[in-house]
C-alpha cells in the first residue's frame, strides 16, 4: 500500500468517526427558547401498609390512572403486571414477623376521595382467597400462625391500583 493510499485511509477513517460524532452532538444542542416538557410518567397513589408502627414494603400490581394537566387535557396511564400476590409469593426470605390480631392499617398517599378498598389473603398452603372485613381502613392479622399473602385493591374516580405485601403470625 503506496503512502498516498494510507494518507487517504487515515483520513477518511478520521472524517468518518469525528463526522458521525459531530452529527450526534448536534443532535443534542437545544434551542434556549424552547420550554422543557412536562414529565409524561403518570403515578398512581402509593400504599402504606403499617403494622405496630413498622412499614412493611409492598409489591405493585396493575393499575391505571389518569391525570389532568390542563383544562382541555388529561392523561391516563396503565400497567399490566402480574398478579401481585404471586410475586410475593415468589420473594425470597422470611415475611415480617407480627403477633397475632395485630393491628394492620392501609393507607393511600397522593390522592383523595377513595371510592372502594378491598382486601384478601392466602396462606402459604393454600390458594384460596378469604376476603378480609375492613374497619374503615384497618384490619387485624389472624390468630392463627403462619404465613398471609395480602393483595389489595383500590379505586377511585380518576383509576384504580392493586398491591401485595406477606406477614407471618407467630
Amino acid at each position: 500500500m503506496g503512502r498516498r493510499s494510507l494518507v487517504l485511509l487515515v483520513f477518511s477513517m478520521f472524517v468518518f468517526l469525528f463526522g458521525c460524532q459531530a452529527g450526534t452532538l448536534s443532535e443534542n444542542k437545544t434551542d434556549p427558547t424552547e420550554v422543557p416538557s412536562p414529565t409524561l410518567t403518570i403515578v398512581p397513589p402509593l400504599l402504606t401498609v403499617t403494622i405496630n408502627d413498622e412499614i412493611l414494603s409492598t409489591t405493585q400490581g396493575s393499575y391505571c390512572w389518569s391525570e389532568e394537566r390542563s383544562k382541555k387535557h388529561s392523561m391516563t396511564e396503565c400497567a399490566d403486571t402480574e398478579d401481585p400476590l404471586l410475586l410475593e409469593k415468589a420473594k425470597e426470605g422470611e415475611a415480617p414477623s407480627f403477633a397475632p390480631n395485630s393491628p394492620v392499617t392501609i393507607s393511600y398517599s397522593g390522592a383523595e376521595d377513595l371510592e372502594t378498598l378491598g382486601v384478601v389473603f392466602q396462606t402459604a398452603d393454600n390458594d384460596t382467597e378469604f376476603e378480609v372485613t375492613l374497619d374503615q381502613q384497618e384490619f387485624e392479622l389472624p390468630d392463627e400462625p403462619g404465613v398471609y399473602y395480602y393483595r389489595t385493591f383500590a379505586s377511585w374516580e380518576i383509576g384504580d391500583t392493586s398491591h401485595a405485601f406477606r406477614v407471618a403470625v407467630e
